[in-house]
């Protein structure tokens, strides 16, 4: 019976911190109220990502910004699409920093930080887009943060696959590009950009299908304005 109560008693204590965290979430939210309409997708090489996030702008009607962010921020720098790209979702020592700017006249991370801070967020305010990498998720916490994995072995395949390389060629880019990421991710926001904590929804492609990815994105998206209007 004593057994019994301190069971309970405990289920109950549990409960009731259970309910008090959710409270509190749910009243913060509120106060920061999410942003409209806006899903930001980070993904690993080879996860099918990319393809996702167009399902998914094409099922919500939303608009897809991609390679376009990079256009933006080339405009803004006054340069070209060739030198933002080799900054893109890299990141280089300060003294590497300098020597290259130096040589190829390229602008400073910290300058390419700030800019593409400005540039995502403005594209944001807009609402009703999809945001595919470039930091986006952790520009914009407020965003529906999405994350699309799949293990590495699966990853070198599709990329065998699709873009028609060499296992060894497609192992050296997939390593090199997780790298780089990651780097960007530290570098720029001292974050890891593989913490599943820091995203809404981490999706495994590896046993599920693009398009049911592409479904689960939607769905919660759905709810996700549904629960915003309620608020």
């Amino acid at each position: 019976m004593g057994r019994m109560y301190h069971i309970e008693a405990r289920s109950f204590a549990r409960w009731q911190v259970d309910r008090a965290v959710a409270e509190r979430f749910w009243r913060d939210a509120k106060a920061r109220p999410a942003l409209s309409n806006v899903i930001t997708i980070s993904r690993v090489h080879g996860s099918g990502g990319t393809t996702v996030a167009m399902m998914v702008a094409r099922e919500l009607g939303l608009k897809l910004y991609d390679r376009e962010i990079i256009e933006h921020i080339a405009q803004r720098l006054r340069t070209g699409m060739h030198q933002v790209e080799s900054l893109d979702e890299s990141y280089s020592s300060t003294i590497e920093d300098i020597v290259q700017g130096a040589l190829e006249r390229l602008p400073s991370s910290a300058t390419y930080r700030r800019i593409l801070g400005e540039v995502v967020r403005g594209i944001a305010s807009q609402g009703n887009v999809v945001i595919v990498g470039r930091g986006g998720s952790f520009l914009l916490p407020q965003s529906l943060r999405v994350r699309i994995i799949a293990p590495f072995e699966v990853r070198v395949a599709r990329v065998v696959e699709l873009e028609g390389i060499s296992e060894r060629e497609a192992r050296q880019k997939v390593a090199r590009l997780d790298a780089q990421r990651r780097a960007f991710a530290k570098a720029h926001f001292r974050l890891d950009s593989s913490d599943p904590t820091l995203y809404d929804l981490v999706i495994n492609t590896e046993r599920t299908t693009l398009e049911q990815a592409a479904t689960l994105i939607v769905t919660a998206a759905r709810y996700r304005q549904t629960a915003v209007k309620e608020a």
